[in-house]
């Protein structure tokens, strides 16, 4: 009996058809693969098949490469490799995506191998899923059957029945004789199963009846095969004398596994005269099929192994080419690369110059805006403060003033180790301090400042005078504000003031505030900014104490 239905290879021929467009190289193979099936020619057949896959995988031609796997399942199952099939089988799934009548055909296959390797649990999954993916009704009800037969060999004889008699009433089998016969043929032997006592011989035989009117010797075979087992206990001979037609159709069809089952159901109702015979015929045939499915599956391995193997020497033939173009390549890239890296040194050389004069103009420009403008402005506002300023005070202002700018083009900041610098912080901040404008310092004593080196005393001491002439020139603050709190671990200053704040981000980038950032960050500290919620500006910074 053949193990698949035709209407896989209905689906098969649909799926082909739509997807090739143009004959090429992959098509050529697969439609000769596709006569050499239909003739027979199963093993000559899966080398085209096979080379059509490659192909077809070559130009991602993921459908038609999953057409192929499929006739190579069919092909192995036909000849025995089940396990091989379903290899094949696995592949096409992944290739399929979600093309739905091409999954069905391929669980469909899945199904017959399960039950060829007697895993008729797993056939029965497959059917499941064979049926979820089909849009076919015709084909389902050939998948019913085929689920019934599975049921029936894991002893479920009512679900089997069930099944049967569902297609069986099935309107669309009504024209189709054969397929009728095929599903009445197994609906009795199902009943028979399930009740030995029920008269299945009388369908049975009418089955038989039409099929052999009809030359239909495939089905002949598995009329003849339920009749055997239905007359094995109540009438050995006539099981025997079926038993022995279904060998002879056998036979006929080519079937080696139908002729052993024959043989079998032979050996099991003869007398007892001819069973050594026929256990000997039945031990040669056996070893001639087993023969057949190794030398289809080694030529089934060869097929791969050479198709495989011309693919590796190509490649490596590619290999080599490239690699001797990767060498030629990687010279010529070699050398632009040399060149291209002499410029960009030259050219890294110049930058870095140019950066270097840049960033010293910068430094001078940072160092005077901070000892002679803002020095300039604070002497300034110092006069302006304090109307009865003695000349001397102002001589000594300009003194200090001269003393920094001398120290400009040195590299490092001029330090007030050797001074009382909280004094002279206090004097600084306490100058711009006039009746309309108040400053207010809390926690300024020689005690805060001791132990901190004498470079980030002067950066504070500019930071917070920076503070002091954005104060007087922009804020229009009345009252301003310099907490100072020392910890174990850290130095913290607060300035609050009054004023009109700061409208935006951009605007503090612009101002000498940004000024502010930068030092307190250059000394590792860490500073915020915020509004005062009565109006003007909230500044925190924090100095870590090493």
């Amino acid at each position: 009996m053949k193990k698949h239905s035709l209407f896989l290879l209905f689906l098969l021929f649909f799926l082909s058809c739509g997807n090739k467009k143009e004959l090429s190289a992959a098509d050529s193979s697969y439609d000769k693969g596709e006569y050499l099936y239909y003739q027979g020619k199963y093993n000559d057949s899966f080398t085209y098949f096979y080379q059509a896959y490659e192909a077809y995988i070559a130009a991602k031609d993921n459908a038609n490469a999953a057409n192929s796997l499929i006739f190579l399942a069919i092909i192995q199952t036909e000849k025995g490799d089940f396990l091989g099939s379903n290899e094949n089988l696995r592949k096409a799934a992944k290739l399929a995506a979600r093309d739905q009548a091409m999954l069905t055909s391929i669980y469909n296959q899945f199904a017959i191998n399960h039950n060829a390797l007697k895993n008729n649990k797993e056939a029965l999954y497959c059917y499941n899923k064979a049926l979820q993916f089909n849009r076919d009704d015709y084909s389902d009800l050939t998948i019913q059957n085929n689920m019934g037969i599975s049921y029936l060999k894991i002893g479920k004889y009512s679900d089997a029945k069930r099944l049967f008699e569902d297609v069986a009433t099935d309107p669309l089998i009504r024209d189709s004789i054969e397929f009728r016969n095929r599903v009445s043929d197994n609906l009795a032997y199902a009943k028979f199963l399930e009740n030995p006592r029920y008269s299945a011989d009388l369908p049975m035989h009418a089955i038989l009846q039409s099929r052999t009117k009809r030359g239909d010797i495939y089905g002949m075979t598995a009329s003849f095969s339920h009749l055997a087992d239905f007359y094995r206990k109540k009438d050995p001979s006539q099981a025997l004398r079926f038993a022995t037609a279904m060998y002879v159709n056998a036979k006929k069809t080519g079937s080696a596994d139908d002729q052993l089952d024959a043989l079998r159901k032979m050996i099991n109702t003869d007398n007892g005269q001819n069973v050594k015979t026929l256990f000997e015929e039945y031990q040669t045939l056996s070893d001639s099929v087993q023969q057949v499915k190794s030398n289809s599956r080694n030529q089934f391995a060869s097929v791969i192994y050479e198709t495989e193997k011309n693919k590796a020497d190509i490649l490596v033939s590619q290999n080599q080419i490239l690699v001797q173009r990767i060498s030629i390549v990687s010279l010529i890239a070699s050398l632009f690369f040399g060149l291209f890296w002499y410029l960009k040194k030259r050219k890294q050389d110049a930058y870095e110059k140019e950066l270097e004069v840049k960033n010293t103009q910068l430094k001078y420009s940072k160092k005077v805006h901070d000892v002679i403008a803002n020095g300039l402005y604070h002497t300034m506002v110092e006069i302006q403060n304090t109307p009865e300023l003695r000349k001397e005070n102002i001589l000594n202002s300009i003194e200090k003033m001269y003393e920094e700018s001398r120290d400009i083009a040195r590299d490092d900041l001029v330090g007030f180790e050797d001074q009382d610098f909280s004094l002279r912080l206090q004097q600084m901040l306490s100058s711009y301090s006039s009746d309309t404008q108040k400053v207010l310092i809390v926690g300024n004593n020689p005690a805060t400042w001791q132990y901190i080196p004498g470079d980030v005393q002067t950066e504070i001491y500019y930071v917070m005078r920076e503070l002091m002439v954005n104060m007087k020139k922009h804020s229009q603050a009345k009252l301003a504000s310099i907490i100072i709190q020392r910890t174990a671990k850290q130095l913290n200053v607060k300035y609050t003031d009054n004023g009109v704040g700061m409208p935006d981000l951009y605007h503090k980038k612009k101002s000498g505030i940004h000024n502010v950032e930068n030092r307190i960050k250059i000394i590792g500290g860490t500073i915020n900014f915020e509004p005062n919620p009565k109006g003007g500006l909230i500044i925190h910074f924090s100095i870590p104490i090493s």
